[in-house]
């Protein structure tokens, strides 16, 4: 049986926006990927320790982009060594194809149909939305490659006990037998060392940025095409306000007797094209 691996991570800031995004492949595909990377941040390095500057650990698209921590200007990180390292790794992903989702939300609008007195806010967001990456997931493993199993692999962050907690409630939700058998354990990893989560990382901030500067569907389609080209899928789908008032409405079905999609209306938001319509190219297995 073919054995999947999902590499997922979050990024969101305190008020606005959270994404959780990753890649889906096949372990020959991430093999492909991840020697090109280790070797780029090898040779990056190895320029660092010719001029005196530190090391970096790891590829962090938020610092890259941004100039901080490892990649302060202090420490040799100019703007356009940056931007050629971030265009190295969108090269190193884009030639290869995996699978790319990402799920997100405005925390600014749940916030309206949460009891703050029991639930927090980014904490709600970040349960459905990596729920919702699950069942992103299991349709596609379903209609394209029957009978493969998928691991899930995170970066074990302050949001490790609510992944943990998501995870477990879809293994154990009685309706979704398929997508206990699907989804065979839960991993956590450290992105310093799983050069994966690190490629997980740069489509969750890419992801997280298009959401949060409340781009058109037209304007992030084009701009991830030209980040990770065509042969690359790519799903991002965001929780509406629409979306919220119908969890709610289906909350209180539950306790009222009702069906429970009496008055549900709504649809999730797909942002970018989806991965049936783009097709999954299997370079490596």
């Amino acid at each position: 049986m073919v054995v999947w691996d999902l590499y997922i991570d979050e990024s969101y800031n305190d008020d606005h926006t959270l994404c959780i995004g990753g890649f889906l492949a096949p372990r020959g595909m991430w093999d492909a990927i991840v020697k090109p990377w280790r070797e780029r941040l090898e040779y990056e390095n190895r320029q660092s320790t010719k001029k005196g500057f530190p090391l970096i650990r790891r590829y962090h698209a938020t610092d890259c982009e941004g100039g901080n921590k490892e990649f302060s200007h202090k420490k040799g990180w100019q703007p356009n060594r940056r931007k050629l390292l971030a265009r190295r790794m969108c090269e190193i992903i884009s030639t290869t194809g995996p699978c790319g989702i990402v799920v997100g939300g405005r925390i600014d609008e749940i916030k309206q149909y949460i009891d703050p007195k029991t639930d927090a806010a980014k904490q709600t967001l970040y349960d459905i939305c990596f729920r919702m990456l699950l069942l992103d997931v299991g349709q596609i493993m379903t209609a394209r490659f029957p009978g493969a199993t998928v691991r899930v692999v995170f970066d074990d962050s302050s949001y490790g006990k609510y992944v943990r907690r998501a995870f477990r409630r879809t293994k154990e939700d009685r309706g979704s037998a398929e997508m206990s058998k699907l989804f065979t354990e839960l991993v956590a990893g450290d992105s310093a060392v799983d050069v994966e989560l690190q490629v997980a990382d740069l489509l969750a901030y890419e992801g997280f940025k298009l959401l949060n500067d409340r781009k058109t569907d037209q304007d992030m389609r084009l701009w991830l095409r030209k980040l990770l080209g065509s042969k690359t899928p790519i799903q991002i789908t965001r929780f509406t306000d629409e979306n919220f008032k119908d969890m709610l409405r289906m909350k209180k079905n539950t306790e009222e007797g009702r069906s429970l999609e009496e008055g549900v209306t709504s649809k999730l938001a797909v942002t970018v094209e989806g991965l049936r319509t783009i097709g999954i190219v299997i370079n490596n297995e």
